[in-house]
């Protein structure tokens, strides 16, 4: 049963996203792109439905009786699933209907992922809050650095457009540049301080939260890969707010960070679940 659910979800997300990219390479009606720019587009609700569809499958797999399952593929589906509920709710208020063409491609890879690769990392959470507020916070952060990655991409190609005059016709109706700009930032800023406060739980309550205090080498790469990112990410808001740093060095910044985050978590449970075959 789940396994078909996983497909249906993917087959949905995959529909949504091909009607918008139709839709960027064609004209649509007026009514259309009013009931789009409204959020009363059928669009919205079918997304809504993948949403609901893919969160019953996460509450199915993810939480299981001895605890979490959140082995690679449940890791990367949860984190993947946050990021279209974010960007879903987010698009209420910020004009990103025309970016989910963007969003959704990534969230059929994230579902198939999840099908393809299983989970059997089962982590107790009962009577360990701290692992819970830990879990949470990494999850969140991971999802809206996620997103920042995508609008780095989208930013540094329509900044490169509108330079040269010849932008993408896939992102002629993208929010404006300082708009997309602004909204990077801010989401880099909430992401830092989820990561800030799921680095510190990590360090100061190791062992309520992993079960074991942090050790060298064991935990190396995951320790300096995770710091460097928030080193990254920290030196990008200062730059920011000192020096103006945008367009460009913003888009390459972010990105360097995202690239360390996922050495620091995805690219250890990669190696470790899959090529090692260990939990």
């Amino acid at each position: 049963m789940p396994s078909n659910v996983y497909l249906v979800v993917a087959l949905i997300y995959g529909a949504v996203a091909l009607f918008f990219w139709r839709r960027a390479y064609g004209n649509a009606p007026a009514t259309e792109e009013i009931a789009l720019r409204r959020g009363i587009h059928w669009s919205n609700w079918v997304i809504l439905l993948a949403i609901v569809l893919h969160g019953w499958l996460l509450l199915r797999t993810v939480f299981v009786e001895q605890g979490m399952n959140l082995g690679l593929g449940n890791a990367i589906s949860l984190i993947i699933w946050l990021m279209v509920l974010i960007y879903w709710l987010g698009s209420w208020i910020y004009p990103l209907v025309s970016l989910q063409m963007f969003v959704l491609p990534i969230a059929v890879v994230g579902v198939l992922f999840a099908l393809l690769v299983p989970s059997d990392r089962v982590l107790s959470i009962a009577s360990r809050p701290a692992l819970m507020a830990h879990l949470v916070m990494s999850l969140l952060a991971y999802s809206l650095f996620t997103i920042a990655a995508l609008h780095a991409i989208l930013t540094a190609v329509l900044d490169r457009g509108l330079r040269h005059g010849n932008t993408p016709v896939v992102l002629r109706d993208a929010p404006p540049l300082i708009a997309l700009e602004t909204l990077l930032l801010r989401i880099i800023q909430l992401g830092f301080v989820l990561l800030t406060f799921a680095l510190a739980s990590g360090f100061l309550f190791s062992e309520q939260v992993f079960g074991k205090a942090i050790t060298f080498p064991h935990n190396a790469h995951k320790v300096i890969f995770g710091v460097l990112s928030w080193l990254i990410y920290g030196a990008f808001l200062l730059g920011h707010r000192f020096y103006g740093w945008r367009g460009r060095t913003a888009a390459i910044l972010t990105l360097v960070g995202f690239g360390l985050l996922l050495l620091s978590y995805v690219g250890s449970k990669l190696v470790l679940e899959v090529i090692l075959q260990r939990a």
